[in-house]
């Protein structure tokens, strides 16, 4: 399969994607530097499909990686069904419910179907977390968390919510701790061992990444 053809953005644009709708981008030149190489660039960002609909949120930053689209570079789409069939409570402070494959999967063919009125269907490249994540055994889970302490996971951007979960009265479970660590440990296939290249987060919190990452056994071999 040819690869890509990417093309170099002129100044007015460059600014353009790397400021409006951007409240930041980590790091910075780095990711500019990749813009201006001419080289193409496998771009990701995740949904979970909890309901059919997705949010003006969303749409912020599925137009930046339309910009990106649009320049020649690849979007992968990471689906967070496993995720959403365990009710993942990520930057809620109560449990979610845990919905059935069969909702996930309504749900996932719904927001895709929205996601393409902004997205390049063929230059769009879906992937799910179910992939990787439902051959994990026990063992994995366990090895997983011993890369992890929880003054680290208290230290995150998130830790208020994981705090307010521990208030009395609350009625998260002791399955919400499980999956906020698991989850974020493989919230991409790439992480916890990618070195970032570069993330960008949009005017509305959403995030898209880019990065390099040492091998795992349990990596699947299209993120390698």
């Amino acid at each position: 399969m040819p690869k890509p053809r990417v093309r170099i953005p002129p100044d007015d644009e460059l600014r353009r994607i790397t400021t409006r709708a951007v409240a930041e981008i980590v790091p910075h030149q780095e990711f500019v530097d990749g813009l201006l190489s001419g080289k193409p660039m496998r771009l990701k960002m995740g949904f979970d499909p909890t309901v059919p609909v997705i949010t003006l949120g969303w749409a912020v930053g599925l137009r930046k990686l339309r910009q990106l689209q649009d320049l020649g570079h690849t979007v992968v789409i990471i689906i967070g069904d496993w995720t959403a069939r365990i009710g993942d409570p990520s930057g809620a402070s109560q449990t979610r419910p845990m919905l059935t494959s069969e909702e996930v999967q309504a749900n996932s063919e719904a927001i895709l179907r929205q996601f393409y009125k902004i997205l390049d269907e063929p230059r769009t490249e879906i992937r799910r977390q179910s992939e990787w994540f439902d051959p994990f055994t026990l063992t994995d889970v366990v090895r997983l968390s011993a890369r992890y302490t929880v003054a680290q996971m208290l230290q995150r951007r998130r830790r208020e919510s994981v705090r307010s979960a521990a208030a009395p009265g609350d009625r998260s479970r002791a399955r919400d701790r499980t999956c906020r660590g698991t989850a974020r440990s493989g919230a991409w296939p790439d992480h916890p061992t990618r070195e970032c290249e570069a993330e960008s987060r949009t005017s509305s919190g959403s995030r898209c990444a880019r990065g390099r990452r040492r091998r795992e056994s349990w990596v699947p071999a299209w993120a390698r």
